[in-house]
């Protein structure tokens, strides 16, 4: 449960931790606004599945042993494609097409860049600085715990 819950907040900090590549600063109109979302995530490093940074983090000892022929592989998978359509569907709801195309050409200009840049770094520091600090307030509330059940033992 504790991997499944750490992997789901690096999933969460993933639009602030992919970089992209730069790229051409038009749109390309004649695809779908499906395909165009796609590109969109995929650009600012918002994509849930096949995600470079993702398949790194879960390759990290904290998540265990996940690999496509265990169980936890198989509920991430499953899990991923969920929260997929349902990033999808809010982005819909709140994004029009001049609105997402505006977005794409924003993203793939210099300044986009640099912004994708700057998040990237921010989301890693701020997910090192998270993770330092849960960690150590776990630690010292199973080590209060357990003196606690220790004090009570001894009564």
């Amino acid at each position: 449960m504790k991997q499944l819950l750490i992997l789901l907040f690096s999933i969460l900090l993933l639009n602030m931790l992919n970089s992209c590549k730069q790229g051409e600063t038009s749109v390309n109109s004649n695809v779908s606004y499906e395909e165009r979302l796609d590109e969109y995530l995929k650009l600012t490093g918002q994509q849930v599945k096949d995600n470079p940074l993702l398949n790194d983090l879960s390759a990290l000892p904290m998540f265990g042993k996940i690999n496509a022929n265990n169980k936890h592989s198989r509920m991430m998978d499953t899990l991923m494609t969920e929260m997929e359509v349902k990033i999808k569907e809010i982005y819909k709801k709140e994004l029009s097409d001049k609105d997402l195309n505006e977005l794409i050409v924003f993203y793939k200009s210099p300044l986009g860049q640099k912004l994708i840049a700057l998040n990237r770094t921010v989301g890693i520091e701020t997910f090192k600085l998270t993770t330092e600090s849960t960690m150590k307030r776990m630690q010292g509330i199973m080590e209060n715990t357990g003196l606690n059940a220790q004090r009570d033992v001894s009564k």
